[in-house]
């Protein structure tokens, strides 16, 4: 009988949760994703304004928002490693109020990384950077763009007015970005074809030069909760009973052709037979998680980009990840490899069914491609793949 250690929201405390009568260690900061957030201003360095005086530093203007922080939790989480290699102090600041906090001129500021809100126009952006420039006068400019779509709609604000710009998702092919769509993004173009819905097509125009700048960083894998699950060794998690077939919690209410996706996802999850799925409602966070765990496999169908939560969530708690084909795409570290990491079927699904039952009555096969996952993402965590991420973004703005 599986025991199971109620959750509680407890900051920074690690309790041991029974899977199997084997005790593995979660990090209680599991059934929050907003902890990173909660904990930001603690972990920030006491007195910024005086450290990026006096020490050659990497200063890092966030936006507080949770899919944001998953993307830079990493350099708080490194900052000793990166001071002992690149004698760089990482510094932080709230980019929305970051000119009262910072009045002064700071030269010894290295790199500047910064991230900013999804609407933020031309005529904000040029005073923006220019602002950054002027405070920061020595400073390699760096964008993280933590927003879900794949596009890179931010380039042409920009401009020239940034070093690099780091994206989750990049498009595998990048000469892609050049196509354009219809639309805003090739999802957009894609399920407003399929289901019906025109949109006007759309080129961002972006040029040689500026997608030389382009570099896939950190993903939903660095968020501190995801982090700590990866930390741990997959043996156990991968090994447990799974008393249900598939997690398919989905939701549908959203813009047109999103809600038109994922309603099209959930009817191909209605018409399975003879497979013990949760799907029907929704539920609470930790309830969401613990069906995850005891799933077999989790399907995660595009939400407004390509990747989410649910993809890393499933793989770090041990379940068969099963998606539309992300062959199209490069993340870092990547989970995407067909049959190796992950199971792909087609955008319309017509083979999802197939590949869901195969995997059902493969129990050795399903194990494997779930542990390689998890691993990947434990190497990553675990073995400098931050680090060496880090050091291509040195590299790349010399």
């Amino acid at each position: 009988m599986v025991n199971y250690y109620k959750f509680k929201l407890a900051c920074g405390v690690r309790k041991n949760r029974i899977l199997n009568n084997k005790s593995i260690r979660i990090h209680k900061s599991i059934i929050a994703r907003d902890y990173w957030r909660a904990k930001a201003h603690v972990m920030e360095w006491l007195g910024c304004e005086s450290l990026i005086h006096s020490c050659p530093s990497f200063l890092l203007l966030y936006f507080p928002h949770t899919l944001a922080d998953a993307q830079l939790y990493p350099f708080s989480q490194h900052s000793q490693k990166i001071n002992d290699k690149y004698k760089l102090k990482i510094a932080r600041c709230n980019i929305l109020d970051f000119t009262k906090n910072l009045k002064g001129v700071y030269p010894k500021v290295k790199y500047v990384g910064f991230q900013t809100w999804f609407d933020i126009g031309k005529t904000e952006s040029d005073e923006l950077i220019e602002c950054v420039k002027s405070r920061f006068p020595n400073a390699k400019i760096i964008f993280f763009d933590w927003f879900a779509p794949t596009d890179l709609r931010l380039g042409k604000v920009l401009g020239d007015g940034i070093d690099l710009y780091v994206k989750k998702n990049t498009l595998a092919n990048m000469s892609k970005y050049k196509d354009g769509h219809n639309g805003d993004t090739t999802l957009m173009d894609f399920y407003g074809k399929r289901f019906g819905i025109n949109y006007d097509h759309k080129n961002y125009n972006l040029s040689d030069d500026f997608l030389a700048k382009v570099i896939t960083g950190p993903n939903f894998n660095t968020a501190p909760f995801l982090n700590s699950l990866f930390s741990q060794s997959s043996n156990e998690l991968i090994d447990r009973f799974r008393p249900l077939d598939l997690h398919a919690r989905i939701e549908t209410k959203g813009t047109d052709w999103y809600s038109a996706m994922r309603q099209a996802s959930i009817y191909e999850v209605q018409k399975l037979k003879n497979v013990n799925a949760v799907f029907k409602g929704m539920v609470g966070f930790k309830q969401y998680l613990k069906e995850m765990m005891d799933s077999k496999i989790t399907f995660s169908p595009f939400g407004y980009g390509e990747s989410c939560w649910r993809d890393y969530e499933a793989v770090a708690l041990g379940s068969l990840l099963i998606k539309p084909d992300m062959s199209h795409m490069t993340t870092t570290p990547s989970i995407f490899i067909d049959g190796e990491t992950y199971i792909s079927v087609k955008w319309d699904l017509s083979d999802f069914n197939e590949k869901l039952h195969y995997y059902l009555n493969n129990d050795d096969e399903r194990r494997r491609i779930a542990k390689n996952a998890f691993d990947v993402c434990h190497d990553y965590i675990g073995k400098k793949g931050f680090m060496s991420f880090f050091g291509n973004l040195i590299e790349r703005t010399k």
